[in-house]
């Protein structure tokens, strides 16, 4: 009996211990049923919904193909997160102690990529609009480059990056960075107003050189150098940004020539040649083919020999005028002008300009009109540089005063100047200090008035990387931009770089 009872309170302790022991259940296997968007680019958000989910951040992460994302909110059934960078297509994974779900099908990771700019051109500090896909839902998130130059992204969509172009953007590619991965235009944004270092004149440098367009290509040659005129003749390619030599300049070696072209043919005539005191003027014109890469000579300038003229082409004829002449240390200043006919290989003599007669002045032809301004005067015997504005109507044979540069702009000599549209542009140059200029202007005709652009500043990459003006330049047009280079620096160097101009 005692037996008995002894065996029953040991079946009763047992019983008693096995039912007190931790029943706290396994955690239970995360089921992902559904998530929405089923696609999306980096940043955004994602809602995702099953069973299971343990509803404390610190111990249940998500992930997309093995990333990371943030968890913005969990309950017992649903999970909200972004997607992360980096991430890249394939099946959403929820972790919490121990316990994985996965998704049943792929979240497709949108890559980022960029398939046009709002507007497609724009001047620096501008508010564009970058339309693609896959772009981070926020800003920082979006690393966007114009070349080189980094660019403040301002707000972001999943399709759209609203962005400042910067500072020192050129005309270029466009690239986003979003974590690891770039995208990048395939296309250029067009940065008006700016400048862009081409490649450098294949000849030596050189100031007071020629230079004309036809068809596609610019033409560069002739000038001056260490104690050497030049007659050796450029070809320049936009598209291919290389130069070609071509047939050497049939004339004389010289500095300071008019040059222009007509139609298919180039012209040069006019400068100067011969090392002081033994300097000469000249009065010769040549025209230039280069379909048979010949020159042949033309009829001569009937305004007998000088140098630094300016001419204009307007309605497939020349004109041409005044200039510089000195014999014997007594210089004479012109101021007479005459229209060439290219068919008929004849000059004839026109209205005299009206101004005071000036050398190295700017000019350019707009429409059915020709301009011509700045330059140096003979003030009471000395040389005086100026900053008025002239036009010329060959239809009524007359000039007309014109808007001066504004009075922020300096009297300038030697500028670089060029029409493209229906405005004419001036840089750079010289003032009566001798000071190398930078700054850049365009004139519009319609309004008679005078805007300033971006400085026409010429980056050195060798030799320190300093900026700066140059004078005695050339420049010609091609597909709507300017070609501007040689010349003379700040730094008294003489110059053979060449840098495009986006208006």
């Amino acid at each position: 009996m005692k037996n008995s009872i002894a065996k029953l309170l040991i079946l009763s302790l047992l019983s008693w211990q096995c039912g007190n022991k931790n029943t706290t259940p396994e955690p239970k296997k995360p089921i992902i049923t559904a998530f929405t968007p089923q696609s999306g680019g980096v940043g955004t958000e994602v809602t995702i919904t099953g069973s299971n989910f343990t509803e404390d951040t610190r111990v249940t992460t998500v992930s997309f193909n093995g990333i990371k994302a943030n968890i913005i909110s969990i309950t017992a059934n649903t999970i909200v997160v972004n997607v992360p960078k980096n991430a890249t297509t394939g099946k959403i994974t929820i972790a919490a102690i121990g316990q994985n779900g996965i998704s049943a099908t792929d979240f497709q990771v949108i890559q980022a990529s960029i398939t046009g700019f709002e507007p497609q051109n724009a001047p620096v500090g501008s508010q564009i609009n970058i339309k693609g896909n896959g772009f981070s839902l926020n800003p920082s998130e979006n690393l966007v480059s114009f070349g080189e130059v980094k660019a403040e992204v301002i707000t972001a969509t999943a399709n759209n990056l609203t962005v400042k172009v910067p500072q020192g953007a050129i005309t270029n590619k466009v690239s986003v960075v979003i974590g690891d991965r770039t995208t990048t235009s395939s296309m250029n944004f067009i940065v008006n107003d700016s400048w862009k270092n081409v490649a450098d004149l294949a000849g030596t440098s050189r100031l007071s050189a020629i230079a004309f367009s036809i068809g596609n290509k610019g033409y560069v040659g002739l000038g001056y150098g260490i104690n050497v005129y030049y007659k050796d003749f450029w070809e320049y390619d936009p598209t291919t940004n290389t130069w070609t030599q071509k047939a050497d300049f049939a004339g004389t070696g010289r500095a300071g020539a008019v040059s222009f072209s007509i139609g298919e043919v180039g012209f040069v005539g006019l400068g100067s040649t011969g090392l002081y005191p033994n300097q000469t003027s000249l009065n010769d014109f040549w025209a230039y083919d280069p379909a048979t890469n010949t020159w042949i000579s033309r009829t001569s300038f009937p305004g007998g020999i000088r140098y630094g003229a300016s001419s204009f082409v307007v309605n497939g004829k020349a004109y041409a005028g005044l200039g510089y002449h000195s014999s014997n240390s007594v210089p004479t200043y012109y101021k007479d002008w005459y229209e060439y006919n290219p068919i008929t290989n004849t000059w004839l003599q026109k209205a005299d300009f009206i101004g005071n007669s000036k050398n190295s002045a700017f000019s350019f032809a707009i429409g059915n009109k020709g301009y011509v301004g700045g330059g140096q005067e003979n003030i009471s015997g000395t040389s005086t540089a100026t900053k008025d504005l002239y036009e010329y109507d060959p239809l009524t044979n007359s000039w007309t005063r014109k808007a001066d540069l504004p009075s922020n702009a300096s009297l300038r000599y030697a500028s670089a100047s060029f029409s493209i549209g229906n405005k004419g542009y001036v840089g750079g140059g010289r003032d009566n200090d001798y000071k190398i200029l930078k700054d850049f202007w365009a004139y519009d005709p319609a309004t008679n008035t005078w805007l300033q652009k971006a400085d026409a500043s010429y980056s050195v990459p060798t030799g320190g990387g300093y900026i700066t003006g140059k004078a005695s330049v050339v420049s010609f047009v091609v597909n709507g931009k300017a070609y501007v280079g040689t010349g003379e620096d700040s730094y008294s160097s003489l110059r053979k770089d060449f840098w495009e101009y986006t208006p």
